[in-house]
């Protein structure tokens, strides 16, 4: 048995010797799909698959307390209610709180070099146990340390204990100034823990967050995410619904804040982790795998014309005694042998293919440190590589195995010039197209998407635009009227520049984060009454420039002054967008209303045009903007408008702010149009990974009908001979060829679109201003299929055009 097979390997072997351009074609081919699968597949197992590098992470689940009354799911809880539900949930071995916002929890870290700027997170006493891992060195922060008055500790990554320490060993008790405050480092945690981000590299105590830092510590300031490990025997099911029970009951006790507050929402950390990433990887996935069908397809077409031609010698063997088995076999292990050299090279590519995504989508992609071709990955490469080869193999091997010996001996008998073949063939080409349609449809939806998010306005113009972060260290001043001194300063240096129009800053950037979550919002009726509200967007704490520096256009009214900025009067100016205006005042009357925060009053003396502050596929929420000087932050993101290009102002911004102040480091510095172009790149990707891939199943498609056409003309050369002989003109040849792979093509199209009006529907959440079944796509891709179609069928066309009447009769 074993000498049989190898024998038939060699055979295949030689015979793909005999023949290496259609090797050569078979083997790319193959290995284009199958390492695009496998690349890809590689990465949906590195991010969506692999265990979180946790103790028992299927036990993980992320906690969100939510208001189904009022559909506000944004999962904080308070510190307060987290505490109480820490008391009494016997249903969690043990639950952390822990707050972390990229971006906004940047602290400076001074010393061993010039001052940087770090991403911190604040974690409660259980959170590191709650997640187990060990330390790499030390340990993590525990409810001790927690405390508050304990003394200030940090754990730190080991991406910043090795670039900054140069993973120093005595690291653990030495002190670090964070923010102008000493901090004891206890431990440093492997470069596989990257929770509640992979950008973090310093964890502290929760406790050190007060109210200078997140506002009151009331019930109803929810700022806390939570994360719980689930006591090993109770269900998911079950702990949520105590949950639920105890968060009613805590709602019952505290009516004022906690009304309707009464539900959570577990999910398990990993699919919490992979949630924005999931449904693309998916997609992309399924992309892939249409790809290899339709590669799939193709190469059984080569081979049911590899087979053709060897009907005479399958015939011989047969008459001399092979049965059918045998013969059947003999071909599967020669397709075999070309399937495995495809697959090889598709296993290596994938190695560079993966490093490419990698390269490409890190900023996209959660865990991409975990993605690498694995045992794993490779079994299923080799998986698919079987089953393609299978796929691909079987119906040449059912046709070799039924050849008729007397049939195939007659003298002039033509293999595989039966109708029930060439059937086959153009089967198998209108599937192709068919998978194409889907694939070609699935990515114009995508790239019409992007095209519609680049059109959206975010509320601003980043045209001549720098964007500066940087983080005030509050620790040198005394108060909040020090405070705002020394960035009005800060911001009047860099008003000095040369080619700098204007200057403004504020907390947050535009499409990177929502306003402030402050309570106790009252809003004046006609009638005089206060009624209480909480503006959806929250509050924008800005400088007086900053409409002008972003370049938002003011609707009514007026932006800021620099005198708004002394703060004089019992009612203070204040600044909303035009989404509160609208939901706030339908009337259009929004100017000169009356609205307090706690014991500030104030009117409304402008409205703004809305500005995305959750990224460009969002609209703006209500927002209202209030004069930085009334709560200064440390968190400091300025936008300087330029006169000249924006990159060339970059070493006069650095000089200047070195200038300033030698202690302050800066977090980015980089042209506006580069966070707008940051903000789509996810989406863009995907388009173009999917274009990329509707490409290459576009081609094959086109080969396929080309084969088709060519072997059809092949073996219709006595009859277009005849045609042409009784005086046929050769524009009636060409439209019967061209129809004919009009035909499969059409065929092929029409199942495509029925197939794209249902497999689309899962692109529904990642499309932006564009249906899933838009009708402008679905008509201009059967126009793009059927051109792509008669191209293909051009160049045997012209070969039938050029066939000689005599010629073909002799060769009959």
């Amino acid at each position: 048995m074993i000498d049989r097979l190898l024998s038939d390997l060699r055979l295949g072997l030689r015979a793909l010797r005999r023949r290496p351009g259609f090797t050569a074609i078979a083997v790319l081919m193959l290995a284009l799909g199958i390492g695009a699968n496998t690349a890809i597949f590689s990465v949906v197992n590195g991010v969506l698959l692999k265990p979180l590098p946790y103790a028992a992470p299927d036990r993980l689940v992320d906690v969100a307390h939510v208001n189904p009354r009022e559909s506000l799911r944004n999962g904080f809880f308070s510190p307060s209610d987290l505490e109480d539900l820490q008391r009494n949930a016997p249903q969690f071995a043990s639950i952390a709180g822990y707050f972390y916002s990229p971006g906004l929890g940047m602290l400076n870290l001074a010393g061993d070099g010039e001052p940087v700027r770090v991403q911190a997170a604040w974690v409660g006493g259980t959170f590191f146990g709650t997640l187990g891992m060990t330390p790499l060195l030390g340990r993590g922060i525990t409810v001790e340390h927690d405390d508050p008055g304990q003394a200030r500790v940090t754990v730190l990554s080991e991406g910043l204990w090795r670039a900054r320490y140069a993973a120093r060993a005595d690291i653990v008790g030495r002190t670090l100034m964070i923010d102008g405050e000493p901090f004891v480092v206890i431990g440093v945690m492997p470069r596989r823990f990257q929770y509640p981000g992979r950008d973090v590299e310093l964890w502290m105590p929760v406790s050190l967050l007060g109210e200078d830092n997140m506002g009151p510590l009331t019930r109803d300031n929810r700022w806390l995410s939570a994360i719980a490990r689930l006591d090993p025997s109770v269900t998911p099911e079950a702990a949520r619904s105590r949950t639920d029970a105890f968060l009613a009951s805590l709602a019952a006790r505290h009516p004022e804040t906690n009304a309707g507050w009464t539900s959570a929402e577990l999910t398990p950390l990993l699919d919490e982790v992979t949630a924005a990433a999931r449904t693309p990887l998916l997609v992309l996935l399924g992309a892939v795998g249409l790809v290899l069908l339709i590669a799939s397809a193709n190469l059984a077409n080569l081979l049911l014309a590899r087979a053709s031609g060897r009907g005479r010698e399958l015939a011989v063997r047969a008459a001399l005694g092979a049965g059918r088995a045998r013969l059947g076999t003999q071909i599967l292990t020669e397709n075999l042998s070309l399937v495995l050299l495809g697959g090889g090279l598709g296993v290596l590519l994938s190695f560079w293919g993966v490093d490419l995504i990698v390269a490409f989508a890190r900023d996209q992609l959660p865990r991409p440190d975990e993605v690498a071709i694995s045992p794993v990955v490779l079994g299923f490469g080799l998986g698919v590589t079987l089953l393609t080869g299978l796929l691909a193999s079987l119906l040449p091997a059912l046709r070799a195995s039924a050849a008729q010996p007397l049939e195939a001996l007659r003298e002039g008998a033509r293999a595989g010039t039966g109708p029930v073949r060439q059937r086959a063939r153009s089967l198998l080409v209108i599937t192709e197209t068919a998978l194409a349609v889907v694939l070609l449809i699935s990515s114009m939806l995508m790239v019409r998407s992007v095209w519609r998010l680049m059109q959206v306005d975010p509320g601003f113009d980043a045209r001549q635009v720098l964007a500066l972060n940087v983080s005030v260290p509050g620790h040198r001043f005394d108060g909040p009227t020090a405070l705002a001194d020394y960035r009005e300063r800060l911001l009047a240096r860099l008003r000095e520049l040369p080619g700098v129009v204007a200057v403004g800053g504020t907390k947050t950037s535009p499409l990177g984060a929502g306003g402030e979550p402050l309570s106790g919002w009252t809003l004046r009726t006609a009638g005089g009454a206060d009624v209480p509200f909480e503006p959806e967007g929250g509050a924008f704490f800005v400088s007086p420039d900053y409409f002008r520096a972003l370049g938002t256009r003011v609707l009514a009214g007026r932006e800021y002054h620099a005198r708004d900025a002394e703060l004089e009067g019992e009612t203070l100016p204040l600044i909303v967008n035009q989404a509160a205006a609208r939901r706030y005042w339908p009337a259009g009357n929004a100017l000169g209303q009356r609205v307090a925060a706690g014991e500030t009053a104030f009117e409304i003396v402008g409205v703004v045009q809305d500005v995305r502050t959750d990224g460009l596929a969002r609209t703006a929420p209500p927002a209202f903007y209030v004069l930085w000087a009334l709560a200064p932050r440390v968190s400091l993101h300025v936008f300087l408008r330029t006169a000249a290009v924006p990159e060339t102002l970059i070493p006069a911004v650095r000089a200047a702010v070195r200038d300033f102040d030698a202690e302050l480091p800066i977090g980015s510095l980089q042209p506006l149009p580069a966070l707008v172009a940051a903000d789509i790149a996810q989406p863009r990707l995907l388009a173009t990974l999917l274009g990329t891939f509707a490409g290459m199943a576009v081609l094959l498609a086109a080969l396929g009908i080309y084969g088709v056409i060519a072997y059809a003309v092949t073996l219709r050369s006595h009859e277009i001979g005849v045609r042409m002989a009784l005086g046929a003109l050769r524009r009636d040849v060409v439209v019967m060829v061209v129809g004919q792979a009009l035909r499969i093509a059409g065929l092929g199209t029409a199942l495509g679109l029925l197939g794209a009006l249902a497999s689309t529907r899962v692109l529904t959440g990642l499309l932006h201003g564009v249906s899933a079944t838009d009708p402008l796509t679905f008509a201009a891709v059967p126009l793009l299929l059927l051109a792509v179609a008669a191209i293909a069928a051009a160049v045997p066309a012209r070969r039938a055009v050029r066939l000689d009447p005599m010629t073909a009769f002799r060769n009959d």
